[in-house]
């Protein structure tokens, strides 16, 4: 059975070198857990860390790096890991036909892939105590994909169908499976994200456009990632955490856009970032 709500737990996280994976690991520790927060590049390990959270290097598209992470962890807990937020993500910008095969599955490789890895390597000391709490960070993208990240859009899609599939296979184990789904947090994400366009693209005018609205309504909108942090940490001591929870209003708000139908939505989705619904013909 999960252990009572503040009882001190073990936590791995991933993605803690900022933003909301670098909040949830602050959180997490506050409360009193043992906290073992993972980054790709430890020489980037943020000041913030230096209060008794445990760092460890973890590359989650490398399965020597994950493997090595994880057991590193088990040896140190005697086996245990009481939850595991997969928060580790990527993004990029552009417009499909101007993306490469090689940039969506960079991105599918870290936000699918990469909690796929992890989450392996893990569940059979969760399935040995039946015990355990997989979390996973989503997005309000994958309810409302928008123009130029349908790479973002698409792992983040991939994770929440796998999840579903995820929490009927782990529940006979006594394993709980929660997503959360983010609105706008400031957060590096997206500032960090490279963008795909071309010079003669079909879209170019387009790209530049809806990335300026885009980022626009991202600065007005986007809150402290420590909401986001704590919410995510409060879930790791949650009695039954709802399988799914939205960060934020916009999440909110998205999740009743999402109820619309389809044309409904998409229509409404280009209005917010001013896209032309019939582009002017090619010269």
């Amino acid at each position: 059975m999960p252990s009572p709500p503040h009882e001190p737990k073990t936590v791995l996280i991933t993605g803690c070198g900022g933003g909301i994976g670098l909040a949830t690991a602050m959180a997490a520790h506050r409360r009193g857990h043992r906290v073992f927060a993972t980054m790709r590049d430890l020489g980037r390990r943020p000041a913030a860390l230096d209060t008794g959270v445990e760092t460890l290097a973890l590359d989650v598209t490398d399965p020597e790096s994950v493997r090595d992470c994880v057991e590193s962890v088990l040896k140190a807990t005697d086996g245990r890991v009481d939850a595991l937020v997969n928060n580790a993500g990527t993004a990029s910008a552009g417009f499909f036909e101007d993306t490469s095969d090689a940039e969506f599955r960079r991105v599918l490789d870290t936000n699918f892939h990469g909690a796929l890895n992890v989450t392996r390597a893990v569940l059979p000391a969760m399935r040995a105590r039946r015990a355990g709490r997989v979390i996973l960070v989503s997005s309000v993208i994958a309810l409302n994909a928008q123009a130029t990240l349908s790479a973002y859009a698409a792992s983040k899609w991939a994770l929440e169908g796998w999840a579903e599939a995820l929490a009927i296979e782990l529940a006979p184990f006594g394993i709980e499976t929660a997503l959360v789904q983010p609105g706008a947090y400031r957060t590096a994400i997206f500032d960090s994200a490279p963008t795909f366009t071309q010079p003669d693209s079909p879209y170019s005018e387009l790209f530049a456009s809806t990335e300026a609205r885009f980022r626009e309504a991202i600065g007005q909108s986007a809150r402290d990632p420590q909401e986001a942090g704590a919410r995510i940490a409060a879930l790791v001591d949650s009695r039954r955490p709802p399988f799914r929870t939205r960060l934020g209003p916009d999440a909110r708000i998205g999740h009743l856009v999402a109820q619309l139908p389809a044309r409904t939505r998409h229509r409404l989705l280009r209005r917010l970032i001013g896209f032309p619904a019939r582009a002017n013909p090619e010269r």
